[in-house]
């Protein structure tokens, strides 16, 4: 048994000395792997990293609100070309949507149309007040015709009584008191009584008149300030205010109902088709093409050595030909990469820098879009960049 315990604990003894040598290999190689790298880019005019080929103004997935069911997609097909501020997608309720916007307008029009036709009777009665008015200034005018007849009158009655006077004075005088009869006296004095009622029908009548005129024109006065007071009223009744509301309502709600391009693009993927209901996937996506780039993901280690400037290879199998572009932005975060090393032996743990390549070629990508690529880099192997 003694000798059963022995053999045991020197095999346990051996297991152990056999790890630790072992692990302390495996970090010995891990940092001479490390420095290699280094040492291989600092001597190499190439770095390798992978990319993807993307529109250089990004992809754009089109949202829309969830629950909305999809009417029409206008015929739109992957692959086809789109306008700023073209309809791409319907959604169900656009005619309903349509009809509000129709009613919204149709009733702030009936409501115009009613002011105009309030406004157009209040100035039929303010030209009726202001015509009356005028009548009653015109009377003045007869007033003061009223006004030079009793004046006139005045002056045959002054005459007549002066006449009289001298008749009854003949009259008087023995010596010609046989040259006036007493119907001349009668006669002359009858004429007197006469001139006198006239005159005192004449400032009745003056004072009629201008009594007259002066309500008439006080009460079109207050008739005018009437019509001006309701035509302001019916101006202030029509709600305009809530009327250009609901049709603001009713053209956001018409809106809603339909999804523009939001740039000159093309269409790379349709997820929805006429009547599917919208969820918290895209409906479309869209991207301009004119313009391609590689967007790269460069190994840390390396990834101080590129700058701005750089030329750079993008070959695939799927590419015919292999695609040349000029490094024109590099990034300052590292980080996981997004793309998968299709190398099976690649380290799982790498970090990587964001680098973009513009292509000098954009037709060759315009079908490929996404697609992963290798990337190739030549750096500038001058002492004080490999430094």
């Amino acid at each position: 048994m003694r000798i059963f315990l022995a053999v045991l604990l020197a095999a346990l003894t051996g297991v152990v000395g056999w790890y630790i040598g072992s692990n302390s290999k495996t970090q010995t190689a891990a940092t001479n792997i490390e420095s290699e790298a280094v040492s291989i880019a600092r001597a190499e005019t190439r770095i390798r990293g992978l990319g993807k080929l993307e529109p250089a103004s990004g992809i754009v997935k089109i949202l829309a609100p969830q629950g909305q069911k999809i009417e029409t997609l206008f015929d739109l097909k992957v692959g086809d070309p789109v306008t700023f501020d073209q309809p791409i997608v319907q959604f169900s309720g656009r005619k309903a949507r349509e009809l509000e916007l129709k009613i919204a307008k149709s009733r702030k029009q009936d409501a115009l149309n009613q002011l105009e036709l309030e406004v157009s009777k209040g100035e039929l009665k303010k030209s009726s007040a202001q015509i009356a008015i005028d009548m009653a200034k015109t009377m003045g005018e007869t007033i003061a015709d009223k006004a030079e007849q009793i004046s006139l009158l005045r002056s045959q009655k002054s005459a007549a009584e002066n006449q009289l006077q001298q008749l009854l004075k003949i009259d008087r005088n023995p010596l010609t008191s046989n040259m006036v009869g007493q119907n001349d006296l009668v006669k002359q004095q009858l004429l007197v009584d006469q001139i006198n009622t006239k005159i005192a029908n004449a400032e009745i009548e003056s004072k009629q008149a201008s009594q007259q005129a002066n309500g008439s024109q006080a009460a079109a006065e207050n008739d005018l300030r009437t019509v001006e007071l309701m035509i302001d009223q019916a101006d202030k009744s029509v709600p305009l205010a809530t009327l250009d509301a609901t049709i603001k309502a009713a053209e956001v709600a018409l809106e809603l109902t339909e999804i523009k391009a939001p740039f000159d693009g093309t269409v790379l993927d349709i997820v929805v088709r006429p009547g599917d209901s919208v969820t918290n996937q895209p409906v479309m996506v869209i991207g301009d093409t004119n313009n391609m780039v590689c967007v790269c993901e460069i190994n840390d280690v390396n990834f101080r050595y590129v700058t701005v400037g750089d030329k750079a290879t993008i070959s695939s199998i799927a590419l015919a030909d292999d695609l040349t572009g000029e490094v024109i932005s590099k990034g300052i975060m590292i980080g996981p990469p997004s793309m998968k090393d299709p190398n099976p032996f690649a380290s799982v743990d790498r970090k990587t820098g964001r680098v973009v390549v513009a292509l000098d070629d954009s037709e060759a990508a315009r079908e490929f879009i996404n697609l992963q690529v290798d990337v190739e880099i030549e750096i500038d192997d001058s002492a004080d960049n490999l430094n």
